[in-house]
């Protein structure tokens, strides 16, 4: 698995791809810079995932190793020329 993180405006956004997708075109989606970081083990993921507020994730390893993490749901799953992608956003509450 690829992981790239990015800091925006105080949000941790963790980018997830699989290993073969990175730098190939899915439609007129392409799978780069955004998700261009450093191949990763799961237990870095795990732990990096725990300070994410953003989730993005593409291709079928990297989004059933979320499911199977309990970061998404199944039935959140689109598609992107047959590779499923996810997103997980963090929501606070002052409650």
């Amino acid at each position: 698995m690829i992981m790239k993180i990015h800091e925006v405006n105080g949000e941790v956004i963790v980018a997830l791809c699989d290993d073969k997708l990175l730098g190939k075109e899915l439609g007129t989606f392409k799978v780069g810079r955004f998700y261009n970081g450093k191949k990763t083990s799961a237990e870095e993921v795990l732990a990096t995932l725990k300070s994410a507020t953003i989730i993005n994730a593409i291709g079928k390893e990297t989004v059933e190793f979320l499911i199977q993490n309990n970061f998404i749901d199944r039935n959140s799953i689109t598609y992107i020329e047959n590779e499923p992608h996810a997103q997980m956003v963090k929501v606070w509450t002052n409650q």
